[in-house]
């Protein structure tokens, strides 16, 4: 007990202040134990990636519909381009990959 500091107000009859200090004193604490840091800088990334994420599910859901559409007309109109449409995309979607390897 000797070689932790009193905080002013701490002790008997010390009252809300001494409260307050104790307090500190435990989240001060807590930030020195091992990992506390690295739980930290997670849920600090995890905030900061969170809108990101949701931007690019969003433009993931969009490019699907896109392409859906965009195989349904000539599927109905001509059939026999829905393979070509398919080997169009192949190359732009093994480009995407690579790039996603990259990151």
């Amino acid at each position: 007990m000797a070689d932790r500091p009193v905080a002013a107000g701490a002790g008997p009859g010390g009252g809300a202040d001494g409260d307050r200090s104790r307090e500190l004193g435990a989240e001060l604490a807590a930030s020195n134990q091992p990992g506390y840091n690295n739980t930290y800088d997670i849920a600090v990334r995890g905030t900061q990636v969170t809108p990101d994420l949701v931007a690019e599910s969003q433009d993931v859901l969009a490019a699907t519909a896109a392409l859906a559409t965009g195989a349904t007309a000539p599927a109905v109109l001509y059939p026999a381009l829905l393979p070509l449409l398919l080997l169009a995309c192949l190359s732009q979607a093994t480009a995407y990959a690579r790039a996603a390897r990259v990151l």
